[in-house]
């Protein structure tokens, strides 16, 4: 019986941590959308190369370089970013003005991505379905 009370606690330790995790990451989002909204924004612009050294220059005293890059890794994953890195023709600053133009290879890398994260997806929901 105390083992498995054990583990109970472990389970809800760990699923408290990443829903602290998660509300973590939504701070760092919206401190990246409120300073920076011509990049950060609804439309998930294509970051210019290199956006990470510049902010991590301004992070502030409770945002580490590593919950930066986390933040940046996850906002390029998004879909919605993959599919914009194949349909629009450049990279944005900071501040949101054009960067620097995406390369067909780049075009190319994002269209896997998204197949991988589409099929990906329809992998879940096929298991999902399965459970029911």
């Amino acid at each position: 019986m105390t083992e498995l009370t054990d583990v109970k606690c472990l389970v809800s330790h760990k699923k408290n941590r990443r829903l602290t995790a998660e509300k973590q990451q939504l701070v760092y989002r919206d401190w990246l959308m409120q300073g920076y909204p011509g990049l950060f924004n609804e439309q998930i612009l294509p970051m210019a190369l290199g956006v990470f050294d510049q902010l991590s220059t301004q992070l502030p005293a409770h945002i580490s370089k590593t919950d930066l890059r986390i933040t940046l890794g996850w906002y390029a994953s998004r879909l919605k970013y993959l599919q914009n890195i194949g349909n629009l023709d450049y990279r944005s600053n900071l501040d949101g003005t054009v960067a620097s133009m995406i390369t067909e290879e780049e075009k190319a890398a994002a269209f896997k991505k998204i197949q991988a994260v589409l099929q990906a997806k329809k992998a879940l929901a096929v298991k999902n379905q399965v459970k029911r």
